[in-house]
């Protein structure tokens, strides 16, 4: 009882602190007091302390002195020599207090500053968080041992962030508990994430080594304990991912993330932040393998759990599609059609979910046809003639004719149909024609792979009656046309040949392609027979040469194969459908003169597209511009007189030196036709600084009035070369045009030297007849 009384007047002596006056000291008597005080102080803290070295004799202290640890440690013991020294300090204070109102509050020796010590303690801190060289190798060490704890992981994980940090230069370094300083480290720490971090996971938490999936990793044991580590991990690697440039860096970094998706499918978390980064790279990359490898990390996430994943990744797949297919050119051609392969793959994993949302777009697209058929609005129009619309259409009939085994999805077929020929009926223009190539073309392919008789021969000869032959258009100015980029043309290019051209070539090779597929079917000589008889007043009426004999030999084949199928066809009744099938079954294995020609036609065009792309890769070599130098004659001339060449003469020179240079130049091209003359006199005269351009100029000028000087008002019979001197004259104004560019200034010279032609050819006649020869400045 006396030792529980005791503690608790301790405690009471502890916690009740007396109150001290503040009061201000005396502006006099200040100075004195303060250091009264500290003398004070400074006694009683010799007391205190020689009697703890007394107690405590076997307790070393350091050289310095440091409040807080003493009180640390005291803390610890148990015998009551701390509540005495806390006892001594309480007592001074009260001392204090009692001697008189005229003290003041001195602040204890514990408030007192740090010493630089504590400084350099900070630094040691802030330096122990650098990743180095060793610390790698250590790492790795542990990492290929047989160990099983998450320690190594969890430090590893720390200095990825760190490497994170420094790519994405976030100012934040508290973030962070490991720095990551230098490129060699950085790369050591990367190459160790990529190479042993998911096989040491797999050892860890014993998982199959072939196929890792996602049932796999949720019942796992030690999933638990590894959950968060692996997601601040793998959150890392895609903000990684997103900061990186280098394609090269993009393949590895995608590689290891398709390793680490079973781990990803386990955390809903991060599924929104994974699915926007590789979307994202697989519809905008401008590398084809990265694109690959990303398609291929969705596919993987996706196919983990059908049901919880698919509809989410096909919504943004598509959203991204549609987006991207907004210009189509010859560069986004390849990359769209890539996009359109994938998602037809990944409509193509579960049939429920895929109508789903092939109902709910194809609507979207059957509205929006609707309003610009009802409307008739510009922007109505527009909103179903682009490039997004005819896409979405196109993937629509691939995933069709990819599905056509479904029933579920058969369902939907009639309906693209509709809305491929609503939109060809829209605007039925010779301006639209490419547009309504691009849809024939998708009506050809859908009818081939299901089966389906879809009418499209009426919209050919349509494209046939819309084209006026009859007219004469301009000569052909551009190059041809590829429909394949284009959807609507414009009115200078429906002025020109051209055009013509490119639209014969479509619609034969439409009709050729829909006639072979259905040309071993019983219906084939009936369906052909209006074609036939349009395709005959074409050849009939047409004037071009090259059409006729482009559509003639097409008209000769689908009358041979229509009399083969009309022969064959005798025996088998109408009404047995099961007959049908297995007789147009026997002639698809036959050949027929239609097939030969398409085989044939095939090759040939094959071989077109082929060159066509190796054309346009060699189209660069020929707009490189060609240096040519001078002959080497004139050079050593040069050398051997010992003279410097100088291309303008300067301003001390006379007039009729410069007149002279000039002249010596353009004299040495006089046998030359007149384009390669200004191609030399540009080549000779190509510096175009001010002064280099004023010299010229006053040069060519000073020539020519030296010319004009020369020539008489009257030309004697035996007198001056009349050729020679108006060749000069031309020549000089060459020059001065290449720097005026007056065009009415070149045609009145093309005249003059035309005159002067004349003025030759009645040289001869001089001596005699005895006349005069008048100047052409008189007429």
């Amino acid at each position: 009882m006396k030792n529980f009384s005791k503690k608790r007047n301790e405690k009471q002596m502890i916690v009740k602190k007396p109150k001290t006056k503040m009061k201000k000291p005396s502006k006099l008597n200040g100075k004195n007091e303060v250091s009264k005080k500290k003398s004070e102080l400074s006694k009683k803290i010799e007391l205190t302390t020689s009697d703890a070295l007394s107690a405590d004799s076997d307790i070393e202290f350091s050289d310095e002195h440091d409040p807080k640890l003493e009180f640390e440690n005291s803390d610890v013991d148990s015998d009551g020599e701390n509540t005495s020294t806390i006892q001594s300090n309480t007592s001074d204070y009260e001392s204090e207090d009692e001697e008189g109102d005229d003290t003041h509050h001195v602040p204890p020796d514990s408030l007192e500053v740090a010493s630089d010590d504590s400084d350099f303690e900070e630094s040691q801190s802030s330096t122990s968080g650098k990743v180095t060289s060793q610390m790698v190798n250590e790492w790795e060490k542990e990492l290929s041992t047989n160990k099983r704890s998450m320690k190594p992981v969890s430090s590893v994980v720390q200095a990825f962030h760190g490497c994170l940090m420094r790519v994405s230069g976030d100012p934040d370094s508290n973030s962070s508990q490991l720095r990551v300083d230098g490129s060699s480290v950085f790369n050591a720490v990367i190459r160790l994430c990529v190479t042993s971090i998911y096989p040491y996971l797999r050892k860890v938490m014993t998982l199959p080594p072939s196929s890792v999936t996602k049932v796999h990793v949720e019942n796992s044991k030690r999933w638990a304990t590894a959950k968060n580590v692996v997601r601040s991990y793998i959150i890392d690697l895609i903000k990684l991912i997103g900061n990186v440039s280098s394609d090269d860096i993009l393949r590895v970094l995608l590689k290891h993330l398709h390793q680490m998706i079973p781990f990803v499918a386990c955390l809903p978390t991060i599924s929104k932040p994974f699915l926007k980064r590789t979307i994202s790279l697989w519809s905008t990359s401008q590398d084809d393998t990265v694109r690959v490898i990303a398609f291929l990390c969705i596919l993987r996430y996706a196919a983990s759990d059908l049901s919880a994943n698919l509809h989410t990744v096909l919504k943004k797949m598509y959203f991204s599609y549609v987006v991207n297919c907004k210009f189509v050119s010859h560069n986004s051609v390849p990359a769209v059609n890539f996009m359109r392969k994938c998602l037809t793959e990944m409509f193509g994993l579960n049939e429920s979910v895929t109508y789903n949302h092939a109902f709910m777009y194809i609507r979207q697209l059957a509205i929006h046809l609707k309003s610009a058929v009802t409307l008739k609005k510009k922007d109505s129009i527009l909103a179903v003639y682009n490039w997004q619309f005819i896409s979405s259409l196109r993937l629509w009939v691939d995933v069709l004719c990819n599905m056509q085994s479904k029933p579920q999805m058969n369902s939907l077929i009639y309906p693209v149909i509709q809305i491929i020929i609503s939109s060809i009926k829209l605007i039925p223009t010779a301006q639209y024609l490419p547009l309504r190539f691009h849809c024939t073309q998708m009506l050809i392919k859908l009818s081939k792979e299901t089966g389906v008789f879809i009418p499209v021969l009426p919209f050919l000869i349509e494209a046939l009656s819309i084209l006026k032959l009859s007219s004469q258009n301009k000569k052909s100015s551009l190059k041809p046309l590829d429909f394949t980029y284009i959807l609507r043309l414009s009115k200078a290019q429906l002025q020109d040949q051209v055009f013509k051209d490119a639209v014969i070539e479509n619609i034969y090779d439409n009709m050729l392609q829909y006639t072979a597929q259905e040309s071993y079917r019983m219906s084939f000589p009936d369906m052909v027979v209006v074609l036939q008889m349009n395709l005959k007043q074409f050849i009939k009426e047409c004037k071009n040469a090259n059409y006729v004999k482009k559509f003639k030999p097409l008209l000769e084949k689908i009358e041979e194969t229509s009399k083969l199928i009309s022969s064959e066809r005798h025996g088998v009744s109408l009404s047995d459908a099961k007959a049908i099938a297995a007789w147009e079954s026997n002639m698809k294995l036959r050949s027929n003169p239609l097939l030969k020609y398409f085989d044939s036609w095939v090759k040939i065009h094959e071989q077109k597209m082929a060159r066509k792309d190796v054309e346009k890769i060699g189209n660069f070599e020929h707009e490189l511009p060609e240096l040519k130098k001078l002959p080497a004659k004139k050079v050593e001339k040069k050398k051997k007189t010992g003279e410097k060449t100088v291309l303008f003469a300067s301003d001390s020179e006379d007039d009729d030196d410069d007149g002279d240079d000039v002249v010596e130049k353009l004299n040495q091209k006089c046998d030359e036709p007149a384009d390669s003359k200004m191609k030399n006199i540009r080549k000779t005269f190509k510096p175009k600084p001010k002064d280099l351009k004023r010299k010229l100029k006053d040069t060519a000028v000073k020539a020519n009035k030296k010319v004009r000087k020369s020539v008489p008002e009257r030309i004697p019979d035996d007198g001056i070369d009349v050729v020679s001197i108006f060749g000069w004259m031309t020549q000089f104004s060459y020059t001065y045009l290449i720097f005026r560019q007056d065009v009415s200034f070149f045609g009145q010279l093309s005249q003059f030297s035309f005159r002067c032609n004349k003025l030759s050819s009645r040289r001869h006649n001089l001596e005699t007849t005895g006349r005069k020869l008048r100047h052409p400045a008189d007429n």
